[in-house]
């Protein structure tokens, strides 16, 4: 290899070194407390519901709606 393409490959070795130091740090710092932070949102979330509440929800409000009709 010539003089170039060595100093072409070293330098892609450093990109690539600095490039996986960088995404590991915002991955450390920003995106896995992020995702901690949905998980624990999502943990207490009243909007995952069991099938089976999903059913008796669905039938309270039908219930609901014929009384609004009826009325």
């Amino acid at each position: 290899m010539d003089f170039y393409s060595t100093l072409l490959l070293v330098f892609v070795l450093i990109l690539s070194f600095v490039w996986g130091y960088y995404s590991f740090i915002v991955w450390v710092d920003f995106i896995r407390p992020w995702i901690k932070k949905i998980r624990k949102y999502r943990d207490k979330s009243p909007f995952l519901w069991e099938p089976d509440d999903a059913k008796r929800l669905a039938k309270e409000w039908k219930k609901l709606a014929n009384k609004r009709e009826s009325q």
